[in-house]
């Protein structure tokens, strides 16, 4: 394992934002690039804070297409599996199932995470 810290500032305060929510969406940012640096994940978009909801991408071409998340958070299961991780299969499923991805593929996922847990419970009571 490997530690390492970070300072989060707080945003700034907008006219539709409590001081609640500043912290929050503070928070909701800092996991969001934990996660993301500690498994190499890119998005490929910058963050902006969500004003670009909703509308389209410009350019599909640019940045990381879901294929190759998709691909990314299989091979973070494989690597789990292969060291009997049950922390990273469990943050891994945490992530797809909260982020973008389609249904299928969420559920492709939490099949995977699932069974690769039990497997390795299983060997480690043996």
């Amino acid at each position: 394992s490997e530690e390492s810290s970070m300072s989060v500032p707080l945003g700034t305060k907008t006219n539709i934002m409590s001081e609640t929510q500043v912290v929050a969406a503070a928070l909701t940012f800092a996991k969001r690039y934990a996660f993301c640096n500690s498994f190499g994940i890119l998005t490929g978009d910058s963050d902006d804070d969500g004003k670009s909801f909703g509308a389209e991408k410009k350019d599909e071409k640019k940045g990381t297409s879901d294929k190759d998340l998709e691909s990314r958070a299989l091979k973070q299961i494989e690597l789990a599996k292969e060291k009997q991780d049950v922390d990273t299969l469990i943050k891994v499923d945490e992530y797809v199932q909260k982020y973008k991805f389609n249904k299928g593929f969420k559920n492709k996922v939490k099949k995977l995470t699932n069974e690769a847990v039990g497997k390795i419970e299983t060997s480690q009571r043996s």
